[in-house]
């Protein structure tokens, strides 16, 4: 299993613009085949900060999710809008246990 996680943060100013197009790409992406699970979640800690949680059943379904027209629309759509931070990191699971 991959595992994409990390944050995003945008200006606030640009937030109401910014949310259609989240709620657009993830309704997409939680329908992709090898989509295990995708989040997009506002952080409700600090303003315009966003939590990314993804998990893909392996490399190749999630470099296939890169290349879907939803996420080349995505990305052209936020170079309209300032990043403040980013950090998003993939991890390879190996072994899985519940708490």
């Amino acid at each position: 299993m991959i595992i994409v996680a990390g944050t995003i943060q945008f200006a606030p100013s640009d937030l109401e613009q910014i949310e259609p197009h989240i709620i657009e790409v993830t309704a997409h992406t939680v329908k992709e085949n090898g989509c295990i699970c995708y989040r997009f979640c506002r952080d409700m800690s600090v303003e315009g900060l966003f939590q990314i949680y993804e998990e893909w059943e392996n490399e190749a379904v999630l470099e296939r999710h890169l290349e879907t027209d939803h996420i080349t629309a995505f990305l052209n759509a936020l170079s309209d809008f300032k990043v403040l931070a980013q950090d998003v990191k993939v991890f390879e699971a190996t072994k899985l246990r519940s708490l």
